[in-house]
């Protein structure tokens, strides 16, 4: 494949790669950003209490869309089951954001 020069190489795959998703999570600003005391996933779970609710404000803010009821139910299930629920919420983060369709909002 040629690349048009000066182009991140990165920018022309069509969905989640095994090098994208490394890439997002070696990222230290990333980390910062998402995970420290005040970031998107602790205030997320400040901000609603249901697992449902959670689910739906990760899609949105993620994803720019609510999730289907089968997500909503897949996602919120494993939040439910998890005797710790911040990293249930974290790992629900990193699934969405390693989806093909996280890559494609502009």
């Amino acid at each position: 494949m040629i690349l048009p020069k000066g182009r991140d190489p990165e920018e022309t795959i069509a969905s989640g790669t095994m090098r994208l998703s490394l890439k997002f999570m070696n990222n230290r600003d990333l980390q910062i950003l998402l995970f420290a005391q005040f970031g998107l996933v602790r205030k997320i779970m400040l901000q609603k209490q249901t697992p449902e609710g959670r689910v739906e404000e990760l899609f949105y803010t993620l994803l720019g869309r609510p999730p289907s009821k089968e997500e909503k139910s897949r996602f919120a299930s494993s939040l439910k089951g998890n005797p710790n629920p911040y990293h249930a919420m974290e790992d629900t983060f990193w699934a969405l954001v390693n989806s093909g369709e996280f890559i494609f909002i502009p």
